[in-house]
């Protein structure tokens, strides 16, 4: 099982069941934020720090949704210990706290899920350098 396949599990989940995508951010720095639709209507959001961390002081980013509806909302991170980790050393990716079995692919470990609190309409998300944010509206 390579570090790739996290990735791609982690797109699947942000692209399941969705029929439009678009960028919230302005495209100009390495951090990225994108509107998943169903129906015409957001029903998650990503975000991504494409910050490169591999030693040292891991820098993150602050992100603020708005216009938000509800009290709260729910996160699934996807992180690692480096950008370069690799699964054959040891340093196996986490999507929502869980990994996959090497092999068989068999997801292992507890669901972590994250919440935020919604006030005035808005809530704040911190992703790490290398660390992408699914936020389910």
């Amino acid at each position: 099982m390579g570090a790739p396949y996290y990735g791609a599990y982690f797109a699947t989940m942000a692209l399941a069941g969705a029929d439009q995508i678009a960028p919230l951010d302005s495209q100009s720095t390495s951090y990225a934020a994108y509107a998943i639709y169903k129906s015409g209507a957001p029903v998650k959001v990503l975000l991504y720090n494409s910050d490169y961390y591999t030693s040292g002081t891991r820098t993150s980013q602050t992100f603020v949704l708005s216009g938000l509806s509800s009290a709260s909302v729910t996160a699934k991170r996807l992180t690692a210990p480096y950008a370069t980790s690799r699964v054959d050393k040891g340093q196996n990716p986490t999507v929502a706290g869980q990994t996959f079995a090497n092999g068989t692919c068999v997801i292992q470990g507890t669901q972590s899920v994250e919440t935020a609190t919604v006030s005035s309409g808005k809530a704040t998300f911190t992703v790490a350098a290398s660390e992408a944010l699914l936020v389910y509206l």
